[in-house]
């Protein structure tokens, strides 16, 4: 599905960083959950994709960002602690090249509508992971991917579990599923979900302060305004297991969030007083109808509509200093901006509908045609003496994806073939060229065609070679085109971006040997991307340009190991070159430079070792370490400049430990971990310092 017309404030904080770089489960869960666990169908099928399954996470106190960054060929980068923005990438392609769903949905229009390193793990069943190549079936425009949050199902047996959490940094977490059975025969139930998480966010870091002479030295200081809180409530009524129907469900939510603003993006400028949030209300439904015997059609409806609300204000005469004090007054208001309150009212639906047919156990073939619509109104209400227009602009965007697939299993199903095509159609909206009275919006509408294929060829019983083309498009989104009547400036000439995406590698499902039980995987990935579009900083504001020919390959590699039925190890590492090779416009002077400020090397170890203690009155004991690394990268053209005076982000190499208890036959576990345990200083983006050592605390409790 498309992507909404977002309203976040974070739009001008883009614009604003660019210009400011110019200037500087059971015991089989428990051990096998760590890095990314193959699960279910999904991996032996033709799709590129990764799965990690939750459940060992969801009785750990990790986040789900630490539980992404686990996964090969995946990273996460943050902005700060719980709350802040993050940045998900698929093999060096990130932001809106990849699309966010949970069961299907674009998060714009579910309850769960967070940054994804926010969204709870204790709600989520698994994690679905494609990369370069997406099904059909998602009816969406990514270039670099897609991933997929798939809620807990637990069928028609009742249920409610809760988990709560104690932190560092005044932080608290908890969340709640729950399922009750209204009539078994007739496959009625109801459903509840609801979370709560708030955090100071008052880790320490190190700035740069001015002495009394004006020369700056380094100290270590409290983050003082950096509060978030988030709540969401999720109600679902249901049928399940009928003739006519696999799943139907009605559902409606409502989530709230606040945060308040630490810092500029380079963490050179702190703020004191600025403040956003958000309000988003809305109902689902889901209908899903799956071929059988005697029946060869089959058929998913999904639709939504979500109400959403956005709020930023910074309209504060303060200039505030590192150690939370007011230095002096600002003749004008505004700590980041011109001073205003910036309003956004809007509403994004969605529909698709998806056919299958199974003319032949070896044949199916299915049709999928996806509708997005989403409209916005941004109020921008100046707040300074002189300043007493109120601006308004409004966008829309109307999406319509279609494809058809047609899967094919030969040799008895040792070899299968997904062959597919997409057609893209977009009419974009934005406020008119100028502020005349009666002007018309802008916008012109456009057409794409892209297609692909993926294949599996069984080598032997659970190992699979796999391999994976798509040409990809992503269509440019209003605020792109029309910027954003602050900041960034319009761009009405914008490409579609395109995107030759192809994998290739194989798969080994555990296999049990007399040293133990083996799993693995290793892929090698090449993506061809043309008309990328880049944020372009001008003297005083940015805009989007196509300026950019990028080639990118690399190889991912993964493997676990458990033996003695106690100890299991995992490993996973990736390593991509991101080149650019554009040969004429301002980035043709760095033809063949890695593109700047993109980890390229990265991996993750882990172990864990569980115990049965019945002796201590528990089920289970279980150890367990992570440990995350991710190679020096530089914010800027690693041809400009000297190597030793680039502003960079350092090499790190970052532990968690964590001792998990289960009780009472499964029904109360109990974790406690510390977080970057020997406190290395921590960093996703140049300048911007992550959370030191920290401890969590987390209970849960299960009712059937």
């Amino acid at each position: 599905m498309g992507e909404a017309v977002e309203i976040s404030p974070d739009d001008t904080d883009e614009a604003e960083g660019a210009v400011e770089a110019t200037e500087a489960g059971g015991d089989d869960d428990v051990i096998t959950v760590i890095g990314t666990r193959q699960t279910g169908p999904l991996p032996a099928s033709t799709d590129a994709v990764d799965v990690i399954d939750t459940a060992a996470a969801r009785g750990e106190a990790g986040d789900m960002g630490a539980l992404l960054d686990r996964a090969q060929g995946v990273t996460l980068r943050r902005s700060g602690g719980l709350g802040a923005q993050s940045t998900f990438y698929i093999h060096g392609l990130s932001e809106k090249r990849v699309r966010i769903y949970v069961d299907g949905v674009p998060t714009n229009s579910t309850g769960l509508n967070l940054n994804p390193s926010d969204i709870p793990v204790h709600l989520i069943e698994r994690v679905e992971i494609y990369k370069g190549v997406v099904p059909i079936r998602f009816g969406g425009d990514a270039l670099g991917g897609a991933v997929n949050f798939v809620t807990r199902d637990g069928g028609l047996s009742g249920y409610m579990e809760t988990s709560t959490e104690l932190a560092s940094f005044g932080t608290f977490r908890g969340s709640t599923v729950s399922r009750v059975v209204l009539s078994e025969d007739k496959g009625l139930f109801a459903d509840f979900d609801a979370f709560f998480d708030r955090s100071d966010n008052d880790y320490e870091v190190e700035v740069q302060i001015p002495d009394e002479r004006g020369r700056p030295h380094t100290e270590k200081v409290r983050r003082f305004h950096d509060k978030y809180q988030a709540y969401g409530i999720t109600a679902r009524v249901g049928l399940m297991e009928q003739g006519w129907a696999d799943r139907l469900t009605l559902g409606a939510f409502v989530t709230h969030t606040d945060k308040d603003l630490q810092h500029n993006v380079t963490m050179s400028v702190p703020y004191g007083d600025i403040t956003r949030g958000e309000d988003r209300k809305g109902l689902s439904v889901q209908y899903r109808r799956t071929p059988r015997s005697g029946s060869p059609w089959g058929a998913e409806l999904l639709a939504s509509f979500a109400d959403i609300d956005q709020r930023l204000d910074d309209v504060s005469y303060n200039l505030w200093s590192w150690r939370g004090e007011i230095t002096r007054q600002r003749p004008n208001p505004g700590e980041r901006t011109r001073g205003e309150r910036l309003r956004g009212e809007g509403n994004h639906a969605a529909a698709r509908l998806t056919l299958s047919w199974l003319p032949h156990a070896q044949h199916r073939l299915e049709v999928s045609a996806t509708a997005d619509r989403s409209e916005v109104t941004r109020r921008f209400i100046p707040t300074g003496p002189n300043r007493t227009a109120i601006q308004e602009e409004e966008y829309g965007l109307l999406k319509v994806i279609d494809g058809a697939s047609w899967q094919v299993k030969l040799f008895g199903a040792r070899l299968e073939n997904d062959a597919f095509f997409k057609h893209y159609y977009a009419s974009p909206e934005g406020p008119p060229n100028g502020s005349g009275v009666g002007s018309e919006p802008q916008g012109e509408s456009r057409h794409a065609f892209g297609g692909g294929d993926s294949l599996r060829l069984t080598l032997w019983p659970g190992l699979y070679a796999k391999a994976s083309y798509e040409y990809a498009i992503r269509l440019p989104d209003p605020r792109e085109l029309f910027g954003d009547g602050a900041l960034l400036e319009r761009s009405p000439g914008l490409k579609n971006e395109v995107s030759h995406n192809a994998n290739l590698g194989v798969i080994l499902d555990p296999v049990d040997t007399f040293l133990g039980a083996w799993g693995g995987s290793a892929h090698g990935f090449w993506r061809g991307t043309r008309d990328l579009i880049f944020l372009v900083p001008t003297l005083d504001s940015a805009r989007y340009q196509n300026v950019a020919d990028v080639k990118t390959y690399g190889v991912e590699a993964g493997a676990t190991w458990t033996g003695w039925g106690l100890l299991t190890l995992s490993a996973n590492g990736t390593w991509l070159r991101s080149t650019n090779e554009s040969t004429n416009g301002q980035f043709g002077k760095f033809k063949g430079d890695r593109m700047p400020n993109l980890p390229y090397m990265f991996g993750y170890v882990g172990a864990s070792l569980h115990q049965s203690l019945p002796e201590w009155g528990l089920d289970r004991g279980r150890l367990y370490w992570h440990s995350r690394y991710v190679h020096e990268y530089f914010l800027f053209w690693e041809s400009q400049g000297l190597r030793s005076t680039k502003l960079k982000v350092p090499t790190q190499v970052v532990h968690d430990f964590g001792l998990n208890l289960t009780g009472g036959q499964g029904r109360v576990t109990s974790s406690f971990e510390v977080h970057n345990a020997f406190d290395e200083k921590r960093f996703d983006s140049v300048g911007v310092q992550l959370a030191g050592r920290s401890f969590h605390l987390k209970v849960g409790v299960s009712f059937e």
